[in-house]
């Protein structure tokens, strides 16, 4: 039978709990069935704000209990922690005259968040027949757990057992199966009263073998039964379904608690915590715990675990870091989960010098890494290209011989790519190879070909790509992409063209990169190989093809050409508009058009492409060339050079600091390719008093006398382009 209408209260039932009254409230079930439930008195702790009290004085017990045992460990990406278990204080004597309220965290309204479970008093003392009840439970246990077998050593048993032996037994069985049909023999019996803690204890042991079928079962019986639900019903059914993987019946569960008039405490807080970011509602996760803040409740540790990993779902790495602070600041002591949640947010959103500062903090409070630790710092470093901290883990992992997985080794692959670490990318390529659970794949040979063609090692190259097609991977348009520049840098035409015709015989159909790719290779050739790459161009895109076209007349239209270039550029991809821009000034360049080149600039400018090239203060004017490949970069200088001129004409007032920034060039293989090594030889040959900065990297600056000396003596050169 379906449990979506249990617990639904009618009108006519009441709605006051922990008084003295006894008050039963009916729950319909379904048309043939009824149970009812009984409120429980709370026992409780210190703290407890807000508590609304007749005709008595409120009275608070100064303690901070925890709830670190009370709940399963947070299955966090296969993290493992220790659980350790700390029994609360008893509630005072004068708390069950006092009335408290409860809230779902969806009603606005706040209220009482009760911090305690329910205890059951011990009605039995020890006794000899306990070492017996030990004993049976114990060979039960070492019983197949099959029904009749548990049935026949049950019948065999010559003591009675009552409701409390009957917890004895339960609570030292191990196996899941022996105690259910120890339940099943306990209900066949006539004679023995089934109650609520049979049931509970039952649950709880179905609870650690994840069987939330079984557990429907017995919550089906008890409605059958008419047997209450209390606190601790609610409670480890909500837990189950959380550790079932099933959050979204821990919720409806947890909904349904304020309609069985069971006071949910804070175990069943923190498993809702849980519950609530698993099922994809991070608001009331937040809501109920900011409730419960409010109310005096300090979360444990599997709590603050909780709350970091729903903000790593939702990516709110800010709100992460002030729980991480705040958890700190109550006195919770960061256990390794909470790191490595840390850790692995930081790997998505790319923060490498917080990471390094956890880190630091993490051996400073005497935790030791493990392998996800490791693994999570790598990609942060590696993803930011942070090379030395990167290879100082990837050692530390090598030291201690454990896996890194496909992925890391991907990512390292990558970043050794980026960085020319040609040797560190031979060894871990090597490794993979020999590997039997770690073999490479497509994304780890392009990794390889992109760091061969990066260095225009060819035949490197070229043997990789031959490899990759043998192991039965496809190159990608990536793979293609850099075979290509890397035939146009060697000024290898003809092998050019042939992997643009493989590529077309492959079905692969090029992107926006790929074509601006070919621009790029185009301000690359001689006049005299033009023709091949033009055709090449044409064929992938003719628009594109069409300015190149337009670029190389001598009496071209300037309007006609302005406006297909901005409809190009309309409709051709965000992230390599620049690049295009870059690319068609620099052929203006090569066919020696410079004040088209200009033109270009300007319209570049106005289309949102180069934006904050020249800055002004009264202290410093700057020349911002970062986003320009370098003949740009020479067009935008000698534009910034003739404004410098005019005001120099015109008397207006140059501060006493001159600024170019370049950049440090450290996206290149090559540093004499680099923006500001190429810069900084322009900036001899034409003699200009820039000096290169020594404390600000990829800066040259000059004073405004030593400019205004270089613009006097370069105005006396007849037709100057500068000036």
């Amino acid at each position: 039978m379906s449990l979506h209408s249990l617990l639904t209260v009618p009108p006519e039932a009441g709605t006051c709990f922990l008084t003295h009254q006894p008050i039963t409230s009916h729950f319909k079930l379904n048309s043939n069935f009824k149970f009812t439930c009984k409120p429980q008195r709370l026992k409780s702790s210190s703290i407890i704000s807000q508590i609304a009290c007749s005709n008595a004085k409120t009275e608070t017990v100064d303690t901070n209990p925890s709830v670190t045992g009370q709940v399963e460990l947070i299955d966090l990406e296969n993290l493992d922690t220790k659980t350790s278990f700390n029994d609360a204080q008893d509630l005072h004597q004068g708390l069950s005259q006092y009335e408290s309220k409860w809230v779902n965290p969806s009603n606005p309204r706040i209220s009482v968040l009760p911090r305690q479970r329910l205890r059951y008093s011990k009605n039995h003392t020890w006794s000899p027949k306990i070492a017996a009840l030990r004993a049976l439970a114990k060979k039960l246990d070492f019983c197949e757990p099959s029904k009749d077998i548990i049935f026949e050593v049950l019948d065999s048993f010559e003591e009675t057992l009552n409701p409390s032996d009957a917890l004895v037994v339960m609570n030292n069985i191990y196996g899941w199966e022996t105690a259910y049909y120890f339940f099943q023999w306990l209900n066949k019996k006539k004679d023995f009263q089934m109650d609520t803690v049979t049931y509970n204890v039952t649950i709880k042991v179905l609870r650690r073998g994840r069987q939330w079928d079984k557990v429907e079962e017995l919550l089906q019986n008890m409605q059958d039964q008419g047997i209450m639900l209390d606190n601790i019903t609610c409670s480890t059914v909500i837990s189950c379904a959380r550790l079932c993987n099933l959050p979204h019946k821990a919720v409806e569960w947890f909904e349904r608690m304020n309609e069985s008039q069971c006071v949910p405490d804070e175990v069943t807080f923190t498993s809702m915590i849980d519950a609530y970011g698993r099922a994809g509602k991070l608001r009331e996760a937040l809501n109920l715990y900011e409730r419960a803040r409010t109310d005096g409740w300090r979360p444990d540790m599997k709590a603050f675990c909780t709350l970091l990993k729903c903000f790593s779902v939702s990516g709110d790495f800010d709100s992460a870091l002030n729980t991480f602070h705040e958890m700190k600041a109550l006195g919770v002591r960061p256990n390794l989960v909470a790191y490595n949640i840390m850790f692995n947010m930081l790997a998505k959103i790319g923060k490498p010098s917080v990471a390094k500062s956890l880190f630091n903090e993490m051996i400073t409070m005497g935790l030791s890494p493990n392998r996800i630790t490791l693994i999570s710092l790598i990609r942060v470093y590696s993803k930011s290209r942070w090379a030395v901290d990167t290879l100082k883990v990837w050692n530390k992992m090598k030291e201690k011989g454990w896996s890194k997985g496909l992925s890391v080794n991907n990512t390292l692959l990558s970043m050794f790519a980026d960085l020319g670490c040609v040797k560190e990318a031979v060894t871990l390529f090597k490794e993979m190879r020999q590997s039997d659970d770690c073999k490479p794949d497509s994304w780890s040979y392009t990794s390889m070909i992109t760091l061969y063609t990066r260095r225009e090692e060819i035949e490197e190259a070229n043997r990789m790509f031959n490899e990759m097609k043998e192991a039965g991977f496809r190159p990608s348009l990536m793979v293609y992409t850099c075979l290509i520049q890397c035939y146009g840098k060697s000024k290898r035409f003809d092998e050019f063209v042939k992997t643009f015709n493989v590529l077309l015989d492959e079905g692969i159909i090029p992107d926006d990169k790929f074509c601006s790719s070919l621009l790029w290779i185009l301000t690359l050739c001689e006049k005299e190989e033009t023709g091949k790459v033009v055709e090449c161009i044409q064929n992938v895109n003719p628009k594109l093809g069409l300015l190149v076209k337009m670029l190389q007349e001598e009496d071209m239209n300037l309007p006609v050409f302005q406006e297909e270039l901005q409809i190009f550029l309309k409709q051709a991809s965000k992230t390599v508009q620049r690049s295009f821009c870059n690319s068609l000034i620099d052929l203006c360049h090569n066919f020696n058009f410079r004040e088209r080149a200009l033109n270009l600039l300007y319209l570049g400018m106005r289309f949102g492409l180069y934006q904050n090239l020249h800055t002004k203060s009264p202290t410093e004017w700057c020349l911002d060339l970062r986003s320009l490949s370098f003949k740009a970069a020479i067009t935008a200088f000698d534009d910034w050079v003739s404004n410098l001129s005019k005001a120099k004409k015109s008397g207006e007032e140059m501060p006493p600091s001159l600024g170019i920034q370049t950049g440090r060039g450290g996206h290149t293989n090559s540093p004499e390719q680099a923006l500001v090594a190429l810069f900084e030889s322009h900036l001899r040959e034409i003699e200009f008093p820039f000096e290169k900065s020594t404390t600000r990297i990829g800066w040259f600056f000059t004073t405004r006398d030593a400019a205004i000396s270089w613009l006097q003596s370069r105005s006396s050169w007849p037709d100057d382009p500068l000036l």
